[in-house]
């Protein structure tokens, strides 16, 4: 949030997350839907959510609490959220963290691929900013 000039101190917006995603997406890779049409359903729907919660949720976010824990899943290749998000996070933390040439090579990656698309704009930004703010 520093980074994007926002306030630490207010709640980010959902959107601007560089992990999110939903539960569903951790039971199935191409996610899961719970249609209900008794008590039966909704019982189901809530036990497979609490399992799938304890099981691979938590884990999941306790792995998130450090830089070190980000980059790991970066580095898995997943993506929770968007791909964009992703990429200049990953290559924020990294630059960071004092891992200036994966940075710089994540940057020029970064460069080949997203100033191409209707994302040009905020790419062509965020080259900006990563530049002012570290040397590669």
């Amino acid at each position: 949030m520093a980074f994007r000039a926002e306030d630490a101190s207010r709640m980010p917006l959902d959107w601007r997350c560089p992990i999110r995603f939903r539960i569903g997406k951790l039971i199935a890779p191409n996610d899961v839907w719970w249609t209900s049409k008794d008590d039966h359903d909704f019982e189901r729907a809530k036990a497979e959510i609490a399992s799938c919660l304890s099981e691979k949720g938590i884990p999941l976010l306790d792995g998130l609490r450090s830089d070190d824990g980000i980059l790991a899943l970066y580095d898995t290749g997943m993506v929770m959220g968007f791909e964009i998000d992703r990429d200049e996070s990953r290559a924020v933390l990294l630059a960071s963290m004092g891992f200036r040439d994966r940075a710089c090579e994540l940057l020029k990656q970064y460069e080949a691929k997203w100033p191409l698309t209707a994302a040009s704009k905020r790419a062509k930004n965020f080259v900006a900013e990563f530049r002012a703010r570290f040397t590669c």
